[in-house]
């Protein structure tokens, strides 16, 4: 059974943290969703490289939605809800 995340408040400190203990724990984890602020996009780019760089191979997909956790329905573009 493969496993699936979403963090919100990335590329923070701490998402950052629990994501890197999740790599280093869960064998299953297959995809992690991530939700960024607009204007963090470029920020959570460059982190998610830095983060693939460290998997030493390990197959994890990135998704990153642009959303706002304090927006109605996280501020994300209809077409990606439905």
């Amino acid at each position: 059974m493969e496993h699936v995340y979403l963090f919100t408040g990335f590329p923070g400190f701490i998402s950052n943290q629990l994501i890197m203990e999740l790599l280093r724990r869960d064998d299953a984890l297959n995809k992690i969703y991530l939700l960024v602020l607009p204007e963090q996009k470029i920020k959570a780019e460059a982190e998610i490289k830095s983060i693939e760089n460290e998997l030493d191979g390990a197959k994890v997909v990135f998704e990153m939605v642009i959303g706002d956790i304090t927006k109605e329905n996280l501020d994300i573009p209809f077409e990606l809800i439905s």
